[in-house]
């Protein structure tokens, strides 16, 4: 490793650091927009329409973590328990923001940012560890930030074709599975990026250990995938597959079983067991992490979105895997790409969480494909003659990169449209509601639980750090039972017999009463003798429960 460290000059470095304040500066601009033309009268979370329901989630794991808390509670579900989760990542990024006096939202933002750039170092390491030639390193680096599919492209005809009626199972991945691309990831959330880099790392290392008298490179290894696995264990899967098939292939091309390989495994698997031993007791002993667990499903779409999602990239990595399959190192990276994809379509009910980092991988050789072509092109009419630097990016843009912008105009699309600005969704909410969480947050007690609609709760868990009836699909036990029942609640042929013993059932403290619960029914909780109102602005009034 120290080689390939001392192969990569100054001037490269400072490549990396101008490409990683580029990408700072272009995933952050959407955001700075937002909250630049947010109306007065709105409160502007810094989500964005990717994945704009887990935001909240990571405020409150900082915000607790701001508390003092080393181990979380999952406030999305109402039901009593300890705390359980313990996630590293979200703790460190926790004690930075108590450290700096940070908001949960200002946090998030940083650690994104300082995410960034260590993902840009290390992702230049990685591609120089297989690429020598310097020029073919950079344009490689920008591929593989930029490397993307045909989701922007197809989304149109995908629309007509299903008359605007679109569904997880046909929504290209390219677009929204924000773990699973380069440019997404470091656009939404540092959690990802930190996962994208200690996956690469983990793997890399191991690589390099299996060629390395020294045992450091593997226990390096271990201990990375061990943080991973603590706050991401969905990659268990993978970073276990894909050593050992590795193993097992390099023995049978070799004809030869590498028992110090084994060896290496076998400590590199040990080190992980805190991780795995931690996840495994929580899913046994706890039934909210077993419920959770449950409801976790985040199946791959169809076959040919996934197509679709990778677009070009496909191809060409195919024409990767042929041109490199001799290669030495690039067997490994072979093996990678191969096992991941069958993972993803594996009978796991968190298959689409394993394309986390198979871009890196995949478009790795689908560069050496798209060089690889260029070269017998140059052959036949001199490519040099015609291209330069500009004309290349903005051809990789246009053939790989064209869902990213896609993502991006559709959120300045969706910050600027009045008819977002103006209803209190996700994006943009109204100054009331932040005033009626900051009073939750300090004058009632913190086992407090409130009810009322998942959007609201889900803002409510977020910023108030009080459990919520009903929040999020994930987080929240039985989410879909508890809907129907939140629904019901608010029905106006509703008994109130029912209500009253359904809120001492459920333990229910607090009832938010805004244009949310309004949606369900023309219950005026005002009439009711068990409900008393402790806060009212604008049209978000909550009442206690007597």
């Amino acid at each position: 490793m120290k080689e390939i460290l001392q192969s990569i000059n100054k001037k490269e470095w400072l490549f990396v650091l101008i490409m990683a304040f580029v990408l700072i500066l272009v995933t952050t601009a959407p955001t700075i927009f937002g909250y630049l033309i947010k109306p007065e009268n709105k409160f502007f979370p810094a989500v964005h329409s990717m994945g704009a329901g887990d935001f909240n989630i990571y405020y409150s794991y900082i915000d607790q973590a701001k508390e003092g808390k080393l181990i979380f509670s999952d406030l999305f579900t109402s039901e009593d328990h300890s705390p359980f989760i313990f996630n590293p990542f979200w703790l460190l990024v926790g004690v930075g923001a108590r450290l700096f006096n940070l908001s949960s939202i200002a946090a998030y933002q940083i650690s994104r940012i300082l995410m960034i750039i260590v993902f840009s170092f290390v992702l230049y390491l990685f591609i120089s560890y297989f690429i020598k030639k310097i020029k073919l390193r950079r344009y490689s680096f920008f591929f593989l930030i930029i490397a993307s599919g045909l989701g922007g492209y197809a989304m149109p005809t995908i629309r007509n074709i299903f008359n605007n009626q679109i569904n997880l199972k046909i929504y290209p991945m390219d677009l929204w599975v924000s773990e699973g691309f380069s440019f997404l990831t470091i656009y939404h959330s540092p959690h990802f990026i930190m996962s994208t880099i200690l996956i690469m790392c983990s793997l890399l290392f191991m690589y390099h250990s299996f060629y390395k008298e020294r045992w450091i490179y593997t226990i390096a290894a271990g201990l990375m995938a061990n943080f991973l696995i603590f706050f991401h264990p969905f990659h268990l899967p993978t970073l276990l597959a894909v050593v050992l098939i590795y193993i097992f292939v390099k023995s049978f091309r070799d004809w030869k079983f590498y028992w110090v390989y084994i060896k290496k495994y076998i400590v590199f698997v040990f080190l992980m067991l805190p991780a795995i031993l931690y996840h495994f007791l929580i899913l046994i002993y706890n039934p909210i992490a077993a419920g959770r667990a449950v409801g976790n499903i985040c199946l791959t779409p169809n076959w040919w979105v996934v197509i679709i999602s990778y677009g070009l990239i496909l191809p060409f990595a195919i024409w990767g895997i042929i041109k490199k399959r001799k290669n030495e190192s690039y067997l490994f990276i072979i093996v990678w790409v191969i096992v991941q994809f069958i993972l993803i379509f594996s009978p796991l009910t968190f298959q689409r969480r394993l394309t986390h980092g198979l871009q890196i991988p995949l478009a790795l050789l689908a560069f050496v494909g798209l060089y690889s072509l260029y070269k017998f092109i140059d052959k036949k009419i001199k490519l040099n003659r015609w291209i330069n630097s500009p004309l290349i990016v903005l051809v990789l843009i246009l053939f790989f990169g064209f869902s990213n912008l896609y993502v991006l105009a559709e959120d300045f699309i969706y910050f600027g449209d009045s008819q977002y600005r103006e209803e209190p969704e996700y994006i943009y909410i109204d100054k009331e509601y932040k005033d009626a969480f900051d009073w939750l947050k300090q004058k009632t007690p913190k086992e407090a639980i409130v009810l009322g609609d998942h959007i609201p709760s889900h803002f409510t868990s977020g910023f108030s750090l009080r459990r919520t009836y009903l929040s999020h699909w994930v987080e929240t036990l039985n989410f879909w039972e508890k809907r129907d029942k939140v629904i019901m609640f608010y029905q106006t042929e509703t008994g109130d017999q029912w209500r009253k013993d359904f809120l001492k059932a459920e333990k229910i403290d607090y009832v938010f009463y805004t244009p949310f619960e309004k949606r369900h029914g023309e219950y005026n909780p005002a009439l009711s003798n068990y409900l008393s109102p402790v806060f009212s602005k604008g049209e978000v009034i909550i009442y206690e429960v007597l």
